[in-house]
């Protein structure tokens, strides 16, 4: 059961708590389930492959390069992305990341990706290539993998907490973002490879959750 609101007498009015069809899910609910989704791969391949939350700076030169273009930026960005990191890795990457501009107008992308330990440098070098030409200053700071900080917080907080932090904070500005930024686009992006496992991963949740509240109720 969830608390759903307050009733005329001043009640909590509580509701039971139901994972809709994966078809159902909005955009402002998928990227939780990515990450989670993300981290259960992780998992699954013995911590072969670690969830890597990363953020990376737009450079000027890249932001020039997307407005010569007719694309939408988030789709523009997960293409390059993509089409590098494939390039870089051999094997097509799993990634999600979330548009966002600090509200200063700097356009930047928070995310995760699943990599290799032994990748790391492969994938922040092809990262660098999309940015065409950089700055000291804007090389300095154009990418940031945050998966120390991951692993620090998994310890003081566990990893379910971790995750869906990382996702909360990724989208915490989404609505100024949306209206002033993206035209009211959506700010966030995954590949093709990460919808899919992320919607069975999704399904496997939602039938275990389902027969876990029948059997409650019997």
């Amino acid at each position: 059961m969830v608390k759903a609101g307050i009733d005329e007498h001043d009640k909590d009015i509580y509701l039971p708590f139901v994972l809709p069809a994966w078809r159902d899910l909005n955009e402002r609910t998928k990227p939780y389930f990515y990450q989670l989704a993300l981290s259960d791969l992780e998992k699954k391949s013995d911590h072969d492959y670690r969830l890597v939350p990363f953020v990376f700076n737009e450079s000027t030169a890249l932001t020039c390069a997307f407005n010569s273009q007719n694309k939408k930026r988030v789709d523009f960005m997960r293409d390059r992305l993509q089409k590098a990191l494939t390039a870089a890795l051999d094997h097509p990457p799993l990634f999600w990341f979330s548009f966002e501009t600090a509200m200063r107008g700097q356009p930047h992308y928070q995310g995760s990706i699943l990599l290799k330990p032994s990748e790391l440098k492969r994938a922040r070098a092809a990262i660098y290539k999309i940015s065409r030409i950089m700055t000291a200053r804007e090389k300095h700071g154009a990418l940031r993998f945050r998966g120390s900080k991951r692993n620090q917080m998994i310890e003081k907080r566990g990893a379910v907490y971790a995750d869906l932090n990382w996702a909360d904070y990724n989208l915490k500005e989404r609505g100024f973002t949306l209206m002033y930024y993206n035209n009211l686009d959506d700010i966030t992006a995954a590949t093709q490879h990460l919808k899919k496992a992320t919607r069975s991963y999704y399904e496997q949740l939602r039938r275990e959750f389902n027969i876990k509240n029948k059997s409650a109720v019997l």
